[in-house]
């Protein structure tokens, strides 16, 4: 291309990422990086993944709450059941979440 000229693109989108034209500089330059692309695209979550990561977080609330309401109004050892279970229980599913997540993230590679 010789100087002065206008590109027939002012975009290309190529593997490396996105490249304008800058009509200063007389060249294209990058914008967004395909690293930049893909990393964004690992934090949006799967659906499926963001609901059993819900569902541990609420048995984890859930298991802290009865377990601190029975401690006062039964056995200590029924609440400390309760909050172990919950918590334990609520880590599994996160665990089963992000298992899930990075899986579908590879899928996308």
């Amino acid at each position: 291309m010789r100087s002065g000229e206008t590109p027939y693109l002012n975009e290309i989108e190529v593997d490396e990422g996105l490249f304008k034209w800058s009509p200063e500089q007389n060249k294209y330059i990058s914008v967004v990086k395909r690293e930049q692309k893909e990393e964004n695209n690992s934090r949006v979550r799967n659906s499926v993944a963001q609901i059993i990561q819900t569902i541990g977080y609420i048995m984890i609330f859930a298991g802290l709450v009865l377990g601190i309401i029975s401690c006062f109004s039964a056995n200590i050892v029924t609440g400390i059941t309760f909050i172990a279970s919950g918590v334990f229980s609520g880590m599994i599913l996160i665990g089963f979440s992000e298992i899930i997540h990075l899986l579908d993230v590879i899928s996308k590679k």
